[in-house]
């Protein structure tokens, strides 16, 4: 009978050794699980951020090259004219859908100017840009 109670005690200590071990491997794939998911929410952020702005940096860039290419080197080709226009106006244009993310980020705080610019709020351009969900409206006939 010794000899099945020792057996039954180290098999219980083992039990008790895996049980501690289980619960320390749990709580770091819960730490580890966390930090995935704010770095994702960090992820979602900058390309919620950044998407709507890459149309206007490439057209920077591209305006850069182009103008550096016509006045430095003395390279010009068919079409810089019409880069140019295009950064130039990207540069100094509007554009809602990168104004809206801006604004609701906390990357501009100026919403009375973008009022003026676009004739609308943030808050109301947000559902038509299709990046954020629509509010409810409820619309009163009389």
């Amino acid at each position: 009978m010794e000899n099945f109670q020792d057996s039954f005690d180290k098999s219980q200590l083992r039990f008790k050794v895996f049980d501690q071990k289980f619960e320390e491997t749990m709580a770091h794939v819960k730490e580890t699980m966390e930090d995935f998911r704010k770095k994702r929410q960090i992820w979602e952020d900058w390309k919620l951020t950044m998407q709507p702005l890459q149309p206007t940096a490439i057209a920077l860039l591209y305006h850069f090259f182009t103008n550096y290419r016509k006045c430095k080197a003395g390279k010009p080709v068919d079409g810089d004219k019409n880069v140019i226009d295009i950064g130039n106006h990207d540069a100094q244009g509007g554009d809602i859908m990168a104004d809206v993310v801006m604004i609701s980020h906390g990357h501009i705080d100026d919403t009375h100017t973008f009022h003026e610019l676009y004739g609308i709020t943030h808050d109301t351009a947000k559902p038509y840009l299709g990046i954020y969900s629509s509010p409810l409206h409820l619309v009163y006939v009389y």
